[in-house]
This record gives structure tokens, sequence and C-alpha cells, in this order.
């Protein structure tokens, strides 16, 4: 729990406990599990934290990036509000409102912009600025939609400057705002009673894309995701913006497996509705909906919950919030993903002797930490051999084990599936690391496509699987994967990306080859395990189970 938690705590109205929803979370949608490369994290300052998008623009319309607007005529208009939507999605820096001058064209009708906004922002280390780069923004209005122009911020990153574009950047004034709505369903800003927003995605054929990007200097390295939660807000002089927003603060797991929820609510939400249930759920419009009208209703007074998922079994657990105007209209919504961690140590014995592990799993995700090789105890099923837990493989003798900020006494594990030697996979799980952005989790390619609805292991590529040979478990490099439960909305990264796929696991001699399956023969009798290694002597159809015969186990759903 972070330090500034328990402030908050304190200062709150009222304390509220919820109990997990009656209503079926089959009604919402499943979140997908977009992978992506991790750009490079950094330990000092977090200063480089940058996702890169995936390819998005699809070049239907084409045009050159002008700034025609330059040579309109333009006069002081008033004051403004600006929310910077890239320091805040490339930097993990707060998304802040700042006090700008707005002038207006006397030229383009409709036409806006702003000169230096972010000269006033406070800068960390790490990040400079330098006004000769700085652009202004020139928005364009026309009745409920806007257009925004490309702009540089004049921050500066390792030498180059920050700057914005969109998926419709540099289209105007080629294509009129009513061609490029046609084009690009919600690729335009939304304008409304004089406050400026953009859409976090926009659609083109059914696909959805990353609405607003950010770049480095020219652009050239590719472009990153921007806009991640929304923040882009611009409010002309004159206008009053409605606050319905809502932030969550939470922990990514307890020791106790109860679980507090602190909102910071928008000055105008009036109430808001919650939903809480295993599995994963994203904040999407369609689900947001579904809870404004389903979910639990607490009062703006009553910001701070608190749920007891200690009789619940372990998973990885979604909760989401939908924001009520005084008319009971939704208006925004925010999701907050953790784990349920059950032990079950009547499940497991310890193994004679340590497992030799390299980590390339933290190494993948941070560029100041390196592959490094500790022993770390481990434990065996007791009900499905060749079955794996790494007990606190981030605890002393890691190397990196002095920059962990997460908190608790309760052990965590990484769980390796090894029945089958030639198909091993790792269970998705928090490692029990923090960095600042909620627990660190790995899983795996192959255990994330096993996981899915009605998946097997045919549907498993042959290149995802690990392997465990004369006692030694390693996979092949980016088949492991790496999250962060508080960055980028919990996306999954490639881990075991070291040139040679660092990742191993070297068993204790205790553990030898012979040791740990039974002979393969023929006639050997089948068993059937549940996911957690608990042995099935009666499968009920439509179960999700692991049938080993002698050497060989492999997932199936029983029919």
């Amino acid at each position: 729990m972070k330090k500034f938690y328990a402030t908050l705590v304190a200062v709150v109205t009222a304390t509220t406990a919820m109990a997990l929803p009656t209503h079926s979370a089959g009604k919402l949608e499943l979140a997908t599990s977009p992978i992506y490369d991790a750009a490079p994290h950094s330990i000092s300052g977090k200063v480089s934290k940058i996702d890169k998008a995936e390819l998005t623009y699809k070049g239907k319309l084409q045009a050159s990036v002008m700034k025609i607007l330059e040579n309109d005529t333009w006069v002081e208009f008033g004051d403004g509000k600006y929310v910077d939507p890239v320091l805040s999605s490339l930097f993990g820096l707060p998304a802040v409102s700042l006090d700008v001058k707005v002038e207006k064209s006397t030229t383009t009708a409709g036409a806006y912009r702003i000169v230096e906004p972010y000269k006033n922002y406070t800068l960390p280390t790490g990040l400079t600025y330098d006004a000769s780069q700085a652009t202004p923004i020139y928005v364009v209005v026309e009745g409920n939609a806007f257009y925004l122009d490309d702009y540089t911020t004049g921050v500066i990153y390792q030498s180059k400057v920050v700057g914005v574009t969109t998926q419709v950047g540099g289209l105007y004034p080629d294509y009129t705002l009513s061609q490029i709505a046609q084009v690009y369903t919600n690729g335009l800003g939304i304008y409304n009673e004089g406050v400026l927003t953009y859409p976090v995605s926009m659609v083109d054929e059914g696909v959805s894309y990353t609405n607003m990007l950010g770049f480095l200097g020219s652009g050239a390295n590719g472009y990153y995701k921007a806009n991640t939660d929304g923040q882009f807000k611009i409010v002309l002089p004159g206008a009053t913006a409605k606050d319905y927003s809502v932030a969550i603060d939470n922990e990514s797991c307890t020791d106790d497996n109860k679980f507090t929820f602190t909102m910071t609510l928008g000055a105008d939400v009036a109430s808001y509705k919650t939903f809480a249930a295993a599995g994963n759920f994203p904040a999407s419009d369609a689900n947001l909906q579904y809870i404004a009208q389903n979910g639990q209703e607490f009062t703006a007074d009553k910001n701070v919950i608190t749920l007891d998922l200690s009789s619940e079994k372990s998973s990885l657990y979604t909760f989401l919030v939908a924001t009520l105007d005084a008319d009971g209209n939704f208006k925004e919504g925010a999701r907050a993903i953790f784990y349920v961690v059950k032990d079950e140590a009547d499940q497991w014995e310890a193994v004679d002797g340590q497992a030799t592990y390299t980590d390339d799993i933290i190494a993948s995700l941070y560029t100041d930490i390196d592959c490094k090789t500790h022993l770390v105890s481990i434990e065996k099923s007791k009900g499905t051999p060749g079955y794996y837990r790494l007990v606190n493989p981030y605890a002393t003798p890691y190397a990196y084990a002095s920059y962990n900020e997460h908190t608790g006494t309760h052990k965590h594990y990484i769980y390796i599936n090894a029945a089958n030697p030639d198909k091993v996979y790792i269970e998705e799980s928090p490692i029990g690391f923090e960095m600042g952005d909620g627990a660190m989790c790995v899983s795996s390619l192959a255990y994330l496509t096993l996981s899915s609805s009605g998946k097997t292991e045919d549907d498993v590529d042959a290149g995802h699987w690990g392997t465990l040979k004369d006692g030694v478990i390693t996979f092949p490099q980016k088949t492991l994967l790496v999250r962060e439960t508080k960055y980028n909305d919990g996306s999954w990264y490639y881990a075991n990306t070291s040139d040679t796929g660092s990742f191993k696991v070297v068993l204790p001699e205790s553990e030898g080859v012979n040791d740990i399956l039974a002979d393969d023969i023929a006639d050997a009798p089948v068993e059937f395990f549940n996911l957690q290694g608990q042995r099935v002597d009666n499968p009920v159809k439509g179960q999700l189970l692991i049938r080993r015969q002698g050497t060989t186990a492999s997932k199936v759903l029983v029919k």
C-alpha cells in the first residue's frame, strides 16, 4: 500500500462495504489481450515510460501536413484551460489542467489556437522545455466536431521534442471535417458548449485504432499511444466544463484478500455504480453502460469501498466504476484490475534443494535491470507430477530485490506446468514485485491461449511452448509475458526478450528427469486433474481438465 493512501482514507466521509454482484458477468464483454513490445522503462524518475502504439494509420485519405492557419489574423479571446494528453500517457505524469491564453482567428470561422501551452508545466527530472521548439495548438470547430492539427509541445526528452498527432492529422484543409467524419468514425474531436474533448479510439471498417498519438522529434522512430484515458481537454473562455471523471486507487493484492478502493470523483458526479468479478473486463462503453444500469449504486460522498474476497478463488479480478449525473445518466468510467491470491499450501510440497533461476521477466521491462541468476526455493504439486512453483522468486538473493516496492507478508509464486516436458507453460500470476505501477505479473503465450474459452493444446502455436530437458526449463524468445496492473491499463508486454531468451529454471538434482514423470506405457491409467493440480475422479461434461496418461499430459474439455 502506498504511503499516501492512509491519508486519503482518513479524510473521506464514509466507507462502504460491497459484495460481489448477483447479476451475471456473462452480459459483459471480456477484454482482449493485446501484447506489446516493451519500450524502455527506466528506474530513475520513470521518465522513459513510453508505450509503442500498434500500427495505426490506414491512409485512406492522403494529404500533406500543413499549418494553413499560421497565416490567419489572430486576436486575444480570453483565459481557458488545457489538459495535456501526451506527457501523462508517455511518461506516466499526472494529467494536469493548465491555465492558457486562447486566441481566435478573424480569418477562419471556428478556428482557435493556444500559444505555448506547456510553458508553465512543472516538469520532472529528465524533461526540459525549449520554447523555440513549441508550436501552437490549432483547432477548427464545425458544429459538434473539431479538427486538431499536429503540434509540438516544446518539452524535450533525450534531445527530442515531444509532439502530438491524430489519426486524421494533416487532412484539413484538403478535406472538410464532414468528409473526414464520413471516412473515420470518431476520428474527430467532440465540441460541446465550449469544451473540446477527444475520443480515445476511432473506427475504420470495424477495426478500432488509437486516436491520438505522441512522437519524438520527427516521428521517424514510430508513434506512441497518447490520450490513453481520454485526458485531452480544452475549455474555451467563458465555458464551464462539467467534471464527471473518476480515478481509482487500490491495492493489487493483499495478505487477507480484502481490498479497499478509493474513488477520486469529479465535482459534478452525483453518484456512481460499481461492478467486481473474476475475469478481465474492459472499461468499454458497452460494459460501462451496462454497469450504469445494473451495478451497485453509491452516492458521491461515499468514495471508499471495501471488498472482502477472502472466500473467493484465486484469479484476476476486475473492478469497474460508472459515474452518473444528477439525473442518473451515465457519464464516464474507469477500471482497476487486481489479484486474489490463495496459498493452497496443502496441495504443494517442498522440493529437496533449490532451483537456479535466471530472470528475463523484469529485465525485459526495465532497461536499468539486467538478467541475473540466483537460487530460489521450489515446490512441486502433490497431485500433478511436473507441476512446479518458484517461491518468492524476487526476494533476496535476487540482485534487485531492494528496488521492490511491494508490501505484505504473503508469498508469491511463478507457476510452471511441465507435466508434459515438450509443452511447458507459465500460468498467470503476480510475482510479488512492484515499481510503482501496481503488481507485476507473469504469464506465457501458451497459457493465454489455454485460458481462453474452448481453447485446447491443439490451438497453441507450436513455437509458444517451453520445454523441460535434462532438468532445465527454458522458453523461446518472446513467448513469456509481463505486465503491471496500473500501467497502460494492465497491458501485456513480451518478456524473455534478450537475444538468447535468458529465462531459465534449473531444477534441483533431486528432481531428475526419471523422477518427474512415470514410465510412458501405452496401457498406463488415465488420470484427470483440474487446473489447480487437484485430482478429479468423476469428470463432468463441460469441465476443462488436464488429462494425463504416463508421460503424456494435455488440456481437454470434457464432452
